[in-house]
């Protein structure tokens, strides 16, 4: 990141890694388009052979391969198809999508149900108590739950870890987005959004999976990635000040101020008075966010926002796997790369175009 060009310092780097870092933990979001993958045709490797045409993600047996007419009827034909077959998925190990219940009752729908969970739960939990003391537990979790969706082998089990995944996904996306927003300045968090994408942690979750070629391996490798932001976070980063502040506790936010403006090596804040919290005569409750007229017009706004951004993206990702049908890859590198520029763009316009603002953006 060129300083001449979009003048950044280290804080602010360091701001966009970390959240990086988080996105690599809530792209698992985009992973059951590999732990879905499904070959449009396969063969076993012992004796005797079978072929198998794969409709709906489950396989069915076409014949011995032996036979004559087979669609493996011979060993060039039989190596083809072997090896067409991109990633060894969860799908292929568990064979779950051969029963009707798991055609509607899939792996996304255990991992989004998860995430509906935990962003409300985080997102409140993180108002009350703390955007740093919320997340990092809730990221060590969830990092500890992806691991072991890979190494079990059992189903049930695999099921359970999914959606404990996507529970913690809620809070590292909820809360982690927050922590890190309100440590940077301002103006500054638009570079955030721009250089911090999921599109980039989707690209590297892709790049892993092509390497390693089977979901138990890639998802130890992502586990490990994601473990090691955690101790990095914990250490190098204060609570978030604006929380802080709004909780009206002067000392705890100068000191965080202070470790910040140490990170930066300048005044990278200003420290001013804070607001002593006055204690709330009655509890926050939904009812009165939508009786307030401003917050219910917000609420609806960024609600509209936010589910058609999410939807239209889950809703490709998880669908692209037929982009491309002789290289699965392919297909996922090209769409992975038009979102990152995308994303570079909109950092690019906000930086140097004259009033093109946020909102026009």
């Amino acid at each position: 990141l060129d300083a001449r060009l979009i003048p950044m310092n280290r804080v602010d780097v360091l701001l966009i890694v970390f959240l990086q870092y988080i996105y690599m933990f809530s792209t698992q979001m985009y992973m059951p388009l590999f732990l879905n993958y499904m070959p449009d045709k396969k063969c076993t490797d012992d004796a005797p052979r079978y072929c198998y045409k794969v409709e709906k993600k489950c396989n069915h047996c076409v014949g011995n391969c032996s036979v004559a007419h087979s669609i493996c009827d011979n060993e060039a034909c039989i190596d083809s198809i072997q090896n067409s077959s991109h990633f060894k998925s969860a799908a292929e190990t568990f064979g779950h999508y051969c029963q009707p219940t798991y055609q509607v009752f899939r792996t996304e729908t255990v991992q989004y149900c998860g995430v509906f969970v935990g962003t409300i739960l985080f997102g409140t939990l993180s108002d009350i108590y703390g955007r740093k003391i919320v997340l990092l537990p809730g990221l060590f979790l969830g990092v500890i739950s992806m691991l072991l969706s890979g190494l079990i082998h059992n189903f049930a089990a695999f099921y359970v870890f999914r959606f404990l995944t996507g529970f913690f996904n809620g809070n590292s996306m909820v809360v982690g987005w927050a922590f890190i927003s309100e440590l940077a300045a301002p103006d500054k968090r638009m570079h955030l959004r721009a250089f911090a994408t999921y599109p980039m942690g989707r690209a590297i979750i892709t790049l892993i999976c092509f390497l390693t070629g089977e979901w138990r391996l890639a998802n130890m490798i992502l586990s490990c990635i994601c473990f090691v932001m955690i101790p990095l976070i914990w250490f190098l980063l204060p609570e978030s000040h604006v929380w802080l502040a709004s909780q009206g506790r002067q000392e705890d936010y100068e000191a965080s101020i202070d470790k910040m403006n140490s990170l930066a090596g300048f005044e990278y804040f200003k420290k001013k008075p804070v607001a002593v919290k006055k204690k709330a005569k009655t509890g926050r409750t939904l009812k009165k966010l939508i009786d307030h007229p401003i917050l219910r017009k917000r609420l609806l706004c960024l609600f509209s926002l936010w589910f058609v951004t999410f939807y239209t993206s889950y809703g490709l990702t998880l669908n692209s796997d037929g982009m491309f049908k002789s290289s699965f890859y392919v297909g996922q590198f090209i769409l992975c790369g038009l979102l990152v520029a995308a994303k570079l763009g909109m950092g690019a316009l906000d930086a140097f175009v004259p009033g093109m603002n946020r909102r026009r953006l």
